[in-house]
């Protein structure tokens, strides 16, 4: 691909790198492999007010303030996870493609011969919805999908062809992009505190009811479910970011640390709550007041419990 058109990661991980490639056209710009760059807080900033406004960020230029224009939509591409600022994420359309939507080597054969040379002649429908813009850029008001719709169908339309069906085709995505995040981290607690019941955990003083007078009795580790072993591990502190405070159970901020070399990014402590339906507020656990994420132990392990099925 050419160069002057498709960039990489590496030609926006600055500022002012990013803000002359906005301003440089206003065609769209493909980002390869953006994985990198889009972890940079004053990058991922500039894109938020690019898609927002007409201006990327502003600049001092021999004394003189100059402002940056965002001309440029970019279109990101990238192998890695999503980016952690939830904010950009709104901002953006997001696109999974999954294994199995890989193209063929056969099909991308096909593709470079007989189509992506003939990718010239969409000229004329970008030099007509350019003019209709100018003529009237009121129309830039508008929803940005049913402009573009309406724009080709005229396009179609005045030249007497027929529109075809791919103007009215919409990309929905079926999957929440979160429900694959909740799912590893789900995956990642059940994982979690099961190493730190069978690393730590021997045999198990528990409390058997039922009868008129309950009594305790000792259990081998490998007798008790999960639940039980859950309790065992936060009422021991075995994991130094969890604990049992009366029946909920408390998150604090190493959850985040650990949970970034198994999962990627994923934000602050906050955001995690946010994502898995916690409460995000002030508890006073192992004798001091922290910020927490909070979930009641019941609701906790019914969130957990398809994990805990497919491990079983």
């Amino acid at each position: 691909m050419d160069s002057r058109y498709v960039k990489t990661g590496a030609n926006i991980d600055t500022p002012a790198r990013i803000g002359e490639i906005l301003e440089q056209s206003t065609f769209p710009t493909p980002i390869n492999e953006s994985g990198g760059a889009l972890a940079k807080e004053e990058v991922v900033e500039i894109i938020k007010a690019a898609v927002e406004g007409p201006l990327a960020r502003g600049k001092y230029v021999h004394g003189s303030y100059k402002d940056i224009l965002a001309l440029s939509a970019l279109i990101f591409t990238s192998n890695k996870y999503l980016p952690k600022d939830d904010a950009l994420l709104r901002r953006l359309i997001v696109l999974g493609f999954t294994f199995s939507e890989k193209i063929p080597e056969e099909r991308a054969r096909e593709f470079e011969s007989k189509v992506k040379h003939r990718l010239a002649q969409l000229k004329p429908l970008g030099q007509y919805i350019a003019s209709k813009i100018v003529e009237n850029p009121k129309l830039l008001d508008n929803d940005w999908r049913e402009l573009a719709e309406q724009l080709l169908v005229e396009a179609y339309g005045e030249a007497g062809i027929q529109p075809p069906g791919w103007i009215r085709r919409e990309y929905r995505i079926e999957k929440n992009i979160y429900e694959e995040v909740k799912s590893r981290i789900e995956a990642f607690l059940v994982k979690r505190i099961n190493e730190e019941y069978e690393k730590f955990v021997g045999r198990v003083l528990v409390e058997v009811s039922g009868s008129e007078h309950p009594r305790e009795e000792v259990r081998a580790r490998q007798e008790l479910n999960f639940k039980e072993r859950c309790k065992t591990v936060l009422e021991n502190r075995l994991l130094p970011w969890a604990g049992l405070k009366d029946d909920d159970v408390c998150f604090l901020t190493p959850l985040v640390d650990e949970l970034r070399p198994a999962i990627g990014e994923i934000g602050g402590l906050k955001s995690i709550a946010e994502l898995m339906g916690w409460e995000y507020k002030n508890v006073k656990i192992w004798r001091r007041v922290v910020k927490a994420a909070v979930t009641p132990l019941d609701s906790l392990l019914e969130q957990l419990g398809g994990e805990i099925e497919d491990q079983e």
